[in-house]
This record gives structure tokens, sequence and C-alpha cells, in this order.
């Protein structure tokens, strides 16, 4: 969404205040909505996945640059029993100061001011899009930061 956001921002017809305001009836906003979850769209972001059934004893997430997808793979593959390839970038201590701040996936290629003026305000953004699209999540994973104890793999390949 973040992402959406940005390329709108970035046409002539973008007019920043009613970006504040999104109507999904919006030509330019569902134009590009649709082109990203209707057509699959793949982006040219970080995807940052979290890991289910490991073993270990704390969380694992995959952060998987753009680049990385051949052919017909696309993000949505990425489920059931596959095998992750890749090298820990991040050990995310446990504790009140354990936190891996999730603005390199959030805000890629935000510029450095504006994604530090939007960090202030976006977990209050993400919950909202959260309850809006009615997803199932755990309350204390809606956040815009990585609580530890926690490690982050960047992933070399994916099978």
């Amino acid at each position: 969404m973040f992402f959406i956001l940005r390329r709108l921002m970035g046409t002539v017809e973008a007019d920043l205040d009613s970006l504040r305001n999104l109507d999904v009836n919006d030509l330019p906003f569902a134009e590009q909505f649709q082109q990203v979850y209707l057509r699959n769209e793949l982006l040219p972001i970080p995807i940052l996945l979290e890991l289910t059934g490991s073993n270990l004893p704390q969380k694992v997430y995959i952060n998987v640059p753009p680049d990385h997808f051949l052919g017909e793979a696309s993000a949505n593959r990425i489920e059931g029993e596959l095998r992750v390839l890749g090298s820990v970038s991040r050990l995310i201590p446990g504790g009140g100061d354990g936190y891996l701040s999730a603005e390199q996936w959030l805000l890629h290629d935000w510029e450095h001011m504006m994604r530090r003026f939007l960090m202030t305000q976006v977990d209050d953004h993400v919950r909202e899009l959260v309850s809006h699209f009615d997803l199932d999540l755990p309350a204390e994973d809606v956040h815009a930061h990585i609580a530890g104890p926690a490690i982050v793999v960047d992933a070399i390949g994916i099978y």
C-alpha cells in the first residue's frame, strides 16, 4: 500500500492532500490497487515473510529482494513446504529494547526525511489497513517493527 501511495504521489495528477483520504473508487488509486492486488504485479520492493513451522525458539523472518523472482515465480507461490537458503542479516534480542524498525520494507525507496516523518505514524496506518481489509492477524503482530527475539535472514534461494 505504501508503495502504491508513493507511485501515486509521483504522478502529475496527484493531489497530495487527497492522498490522506483515499477512496477505492478514485480511478488512479483503483488502477494501481488492481494492478498489484488483482493482476499480481511484482513490485520492485523487498518482501519480508515470516517463516512458520521453524524449530527455532525465536521468530524467523525472510527478506526477499525484489530481483529474486524468476520467470513465473512470484510472491504468492511462497508457501507450503519450502527450503530457504540464506544468510542471517539481523539478530534481534528479546526484552524491551529488542526490536527492528520495518521501514526498509514498509517505506522502501522513500526519501530519508519523508520516511522518518511517516514512521512516527505508520503503526496507526498499518493497524487501519489490517482492520479495513479484515485481515486475520494476531494483534501483537500488527506493528511497524519486528519484536525480538527474532532473526532476519536474507534469502539467497527459496525452493
